[in-house]
């Protein structure tokens, strides 16, 4: 075993700041499909409520301590707030510029980046949160003002984690992400702007997962656009959301992201590797959706079709 080394350039490393606020809103209960930006974020003092320790003796001797878990809160500080956030801090809009205050609350979901100094970052996801607005000081205009600070005490209810303790709280480390994984998982939580491209499909596949040199169809060793089948490839964005805490949980354990490859004479289609429209799932034989997938429901529920490009 080598000697301990201390204070090695690249491991010094500390949280520089806070950026990248998003506000997950709610289309049921615990489903938070659709994100809009969160600007003017100053910090969030996390607080998990953890007890001290109760210390067990036995004939007179300490032998364990018994450590018993809060859930997570935290104060939210910032400068603004999007005008989604109003029903969320108990302000309902009755129309024509009118809002009324003291209303019942509605729960939300919350993310937020911390950087970190050699660049990499963390993104914290908040599932099923409620805020309780704190006192808000309005002061005379000076020669010197300054912008009013609102803050929230905000409270999560935990989130069911497979075989792990529920919790409200989940951290995304760009460290140790892999590449694939960290795009993925941000075009869910931060949306995707989708795509449209005029140099068309390769036997219907995306022509910048596949290796082709070939007229109409076959694999080859250069990575290139291929030959074009006359039609236009056009993924419609992706909206900003919250995934399900046990859907991110299968999707980093079990990512293996596949392509379908329609077969034209069989009709059949068949899965290769590459990031596109499918990944396996925690469940054998059954593959969850990606971001950007083609498959589209069709007029038949639980049946899907392929997508993406039109002529």
């Amino acid at each position: 075993m080598t000697r301990l080394e201390w204070d090695k350039i690249d491991e010094r490393l500390y949280e520089t700041g806070i950026d990248r606020g998003v506000l997950y809103l709610p289309s049921s209960p615990g489903i938070y499909d659709d994100g809009v930006a969160w600007n003017g974020l100053i910090s969030v003092d996390e607080d998990f409520g953890n007890e001290d320790p109760k210390a067990s003796f036995f004939d007179g001797v300490k032998y364990l301590d018994r450590y018993s878990f809060g859930d997570f809160a935290a104060t939210l500080n910032a400068y603004t707030y999007p005008d989604e956030f109003l029903p969320f801090q108990g302000v309902v809009d009755i129309g024509e510029g009118v809002y009324i205050d003291i209303q019942g609350p509605e729960v939300f979901g919350m993310s937020y980046r911390t950087m970190l100094t050699n660049g990499e970052y963390r993104i914290h996801l908040l599932y099923n949160l409620t805020a309780v607005p704190d006192d808000v000081t309005y002061s005379s205009l000076n020669d010197s003002p300054e912008p009013v600070n609102f803050s929230w005490s905000i409270f999560g209810v935990p989130e069911s984690a497979f075989d792990f303790r529920p919790t409200s709280h989940v951290i995304l480390d760009s460290r140790f992400l892999s590449d694939e994984m960290l795009k993925i998982l941000e075009d869910i939580i931060y949306g995707h702007s989708g795509y449209s491209s005029d140099t068309g499909t390769i036997d219907g596949l995306f022509p910048w997962t596949i290796q082709t040199d070939e007229l109409d169809g076959g694999l080859a060793g250069n990575v290139g656009p291929g030959t074009v089948d006359g039609e236009t490839i056009i993924l419609p964005p992706v909206k900003p959301s919250l995934p399900h805490l046990e859907d991110l949980i299968g999707m980093v354990v079990n990512l293996h992201p596949r392509i379908i490859m329609p077969e034209r004479v069989t009709g059949l289609s068949y899965l290769i590797d590459g990031s596109g429209d499918l990944t396996s799932s925690h469940i054998p034989g059954i593959y969850d959706d990606l971001p950007l997938t083609r498959l589209a429901p069709s007029e038949i529920e639980g049946l899907y079709l392929l997508s993406g490009a039109i002529e």
